[in-house]
């Protein structure tokens, strides 16, 4: 009948009857969704494409990862399995040809398996999230270091010029973060000034001496 696949009532009565069948006659039923195109932005158990019910209902849930060309089968979920005994598998899809019963070939996929890992499907996505954000990162600071190599410069005129560069603000902002940069307002309606720390600690001192000049005069 006319189901929401977004609904939680909805999926787990239309997967109720799996499970009785399952408990019934002592099989396994092996379900496959894909993940969501925000997959990236929710942890694995909220990842998979549909209702909640569908990863709810399961007993075990994997979510397989591709990493450098091997396949990871990571667990997200298994309720019927000691903590400890988390291991997932890794393997990698190649190509071979089997016989078609007449005489012939035909050329299929098989999996071969490599081995385990104890990593969960979480903590694999958030290796591979920074993997993907070191080289952007790394271009940000050497960007933020040149910038500045001559001396400070207005955060406006930074920001223009990463944009230009194709520089994300959120990479910008974990750049200038590591690099430990100092924005300082310049008087009430000033622009704002971006220092490396030895920058802005020469500006200080050199304020500090005109102050100290000007109080003995």
């Amino acid at each position: 009948g006319a189901k929401n696949s977004h609904s939680d009532a909805d999926i787990r009565a239309v997967l109720m009857p799996f499970t009785q069948m399952a408990a019934k006659y002592h099989v396994a039923v092996l379900g496959i969704a894909h993940l969501n195109k925000a997959a990236g932005q929710h942890s694995a158990v909220n990842a998979v494409s549909g209702s909640l019910g569908m990863v709810a209902t399961a007993r075990v849930t994997y979510m397989t990862l591709n990493i450098d060309g091997v396949m990871h089968m990571a667990k997200v979920k298994a309720n019927v399995a000691a903590p400890e005994d988390g291991y997932g598998l890794t393997y990698r899809l190649k190509t071979e040809w089997v016989s078609d019963g007449k005489g012939g070939e035909v050329k299929t996929s098989a999996a071969e398996w490599i081995g385990t890992f104890t990593e969960t499907a979480d903590e694999l996505r958030d290796e591979m999230a920074q993997a993907s954000r070191k080289p952007a990162l790394s271009k940000a600071k050497s960007f933020l270091k040149d910038r500045l190599l001559n001396g400070p410069k207005p955060s406006a005129d930074i920001k223009t010029e990463a944009e230009n560069e194709g520089l994300a603000s959120a990479t910008l902002k974990r750049a200038t973060k590591e690099l430990k940069l100092v924005h300082k307002k310049h008087g009430y309606q000033g622009a704002w000034i971006t220092y490396t720390p030895e920058q802005y600690e020469k500006h200080e001192k050199n304020k500090r001496d005109v102050n100290d000049y000007r109080n003995r005069k």
